[in-house]
């Protein structure tokens, strides 16, 4: 295995993409709503991104918050993104679905890994993966359909919390699929975690928060939180700081 360390940063705009190239990333996964755990983007922000970066972009495929277990509609709304994504130019697309029993949904999984084939592009299970009943076993299931890459904290909330089962992940499976971790890494603490663990990517979300004006003292409020004018973009900073640090 290559000791070349990779870094993913976790996207939500075309402003943040081209940030993020800015500060040395490799690779990004473009979302929308990062408040609510990343949904499908635009599909003009991975036209537009695509304009202007030159770094591969992952795209999130995920049309609601609130979990994995989609209806036939949804779930067609998911195919008819992926192929719209793949066509205009994405590297490949991140997904998870489960089934009720927060099981794998492997006839979904698979319709999904085969369209990626057929684009010759990437396929990413993210990290719905952390809230199945058996990490190792449902990453055999990914092997066994062809999946390039599983996103996970180890099953906890923090990647240093989950870094044994990484690490077991690494030691199973690591020559047959691509380990990429993520949860909670920053500047501060991504010397420890790869100090603790083989996984050469690491996936990370480094955003500062700014500020819209528009929405300042305004009487009218739009989406229920107290600091509305308030949101985030990446902080190229920060991806100059992690490249930093697997540079040495």
């Amino acid at each position: 295995m290559s000791n070349e360390k990779l870094i993913e940063i976790c996207c939500c705009s075309v402003d943040d993409v081209v940030e993020a190239e800015k500060g040395g990333a490799d690779r990004v996964e473009l979302n929308s709503a990062f408040e609510a755990g990343g949904l499908t983007p635009t599909l003009g922000s991975l036209i537009e991104a695509k304009k202007r970066t030159t770094i591969p972009i992952i795209t999130m495929i995920r049309p609601r918050t609130g979990g994995f277990c989609y209806t036939d509609f949804e779930f067609d709304t998911m195919i008819t993104d992926a192929k719209l994504m793949l066509q205009n130019g994405a590297d490949g697309i991140a997904v998870g679905i489960l089934n009720e029993y927060k099981n794998i949904d492997l006839h979904r999984t698979n319709v999904l890994v085969e369209l990626c084939k057929s684009y010759n592009k990437e396929i990413v299970f993210h990290r719905a993966i952390d809230i199945t009943p058996n990490l190792i076993e449902s990453a055999h299931e990914l092997v066994s359909l062809g999946v390039s890459r599983i996103l996970t904290s180890g099953g906890k909330q923090r990647c240093l919390e989950g870094i044994d089962t990484i690490n077991e992940l690494m030691h199973t499976v690591s020559n047959q699929i691509e380990i990429l971790a993520c949860g909670s890494i920053r500047p501060t603490n991504l010397d420890e975690i790869i100090s603790k663990t083989n996984c050469n990517q690491f996936h990370m979300a480094l955003m500062k928060d700014l500020c819209d004006n528009t929405m300042k003292h305004s009487h009218i409020n739009f989406n229920g939180t107290p600091n509305e004018q308030m949101y985030k973009m990446i902080d190229v900073d920060q991806v100059k700081a992690v490249k930093n640090i697997v540079n040495r």
